[in-house]
């Protein structure tokens, strides 16, 4: 069997969320009227445990706590299903996104977040 590799999507403890769910919730005040996005945005080793684990914690555990606050938006089960070459996604050189990964991720958020999220902001148009 593959080892399981570590992934913040899934290996966390409470001292984890304590700590950002307090940095969350210190965004929301300081945003006062305005909207927050929350973007869960993953790495490849995040693609690879969600392959085998399936839906992760951390979503449904920030979606509880923000709801009401917070626009949460998922990118790990989005991405994982977009493009299955996962590591197309990713600088050859360390795990941050390339130009590709970046397309894929505005479309996604423009689509899950809509025209009523950003129409505050003065935005009108998508990606």
């Amino acid at each position: 069997a593959a080892p399981v590799v570590h992934s913040w999507f899934y290996d966390f403890g409470p001292s984890d969320l304590h700590r950002l769910e307090a940095i969350l919730d210190a965004i929301v005040r300081e945003a006062g009227e305005r909207p927050v996005a929350v973007l869960l945005i993953p790495t490849l080793d995040d693609l690879r445990r969600f392959a085998t684990s399936g839906p992760d914690p951390l979503s449904a555990r920030l979606a509880s706590w923000g709801a009401g606050r917070i626009e949460l938006v998922n990118l790990l089960p989005a991405m994982a299903a977009h493009d299955r070459r996962w590591r197309r996604y990713f600088l050859p050189c360390d795990y941050h996104w390339n130009a590709h990964a970046n397309r894929v991720a505005a479309a996604l958020v423009w689509k899950s977040l809509g025209d009523s999220f950003y129409a505050p902001l003065g935005a009108r148009r998508g990606p």
